[in-house]
């Protein structure tokens, strides 16, 4: 007796769905497929961290999707709502001015806030850090460190390597797909 195929077999393709965007992106591509791969960007303001690439796997799961930062200015880093506990603390030491007086704490960010409850998005909002301090301006350290800094300069060369292979100049994505 033969047994009968289950769902992940050749005979049933897999289907992935419609993959999520983070907030501020857009995704392109309508192929949800296993072996299809869709492409990740982000709005105006915003910049792609991650592989900008995502591909449907034979378990029905994207391989994980990009955020996008916002683009802040010089002395200022990105806060995001879900890396928030509450408290703000400071990996930087203790920086004497030439006006004498001591500025400690380049990562402790004005306005902090506890995640709320019954919130749909996830905020994201560019903060002044505390001092002038180059490198710790560019690290967030609540629970986790990013080098926000790194991150931009490798992906803007990502960026600019991608561009220059792919010009998209001309393409305009189906109605559908364009972000809110």
């Amino acid at each position: 007796m033969m047994a009968s195929p289950t769902p992940g077999s050749f005979l049933f393709p897999v289907n992935c769905g419609r993959p999520e965007a983070e907030f501020h992106s857009v995704v392109y591509g309508n192929d949800w497929w296993v072996g299809s791969v869709v492409r990740y960007n982000c709005q105006p303001g915003f910049l792609l961290v991650g592989d900008p690439a995502s591909a449907c796997q034979s378990n029905g799961q994207w391989t994980p999707k990009p955020t996008c930062l916002r683009i802040c200015l010089q002395g200022r880093i990105e806060i995001n709502e879900r890396d928030i506990d509450g408290s703000c603390s400071s990996t930087c030491p203790n920086k004497v001015h030439l006006g004498a007086f001591l500025n400690h704490g380049c990562l402790k960010i004005s306005s902090c806030v506890t995640k709320q409850s019954g919130w749909t998005r996830w905020f994201s909002r560019c903060d002044f850090c505390q001092c002038d301090c180059y490198v710790a301006c560019g690290k967030v350290s609540v629970g986790k460190t990013y080098d926000v800094q790194g991150m931009v300069r490798a992906n803007w060369d990502q960026f600019l390597q991608w561009r220059e292979a792919n010009t998209l100049s001309s393409y305009s994505p189906p109605r559908h797909q364009l972000a809110e």
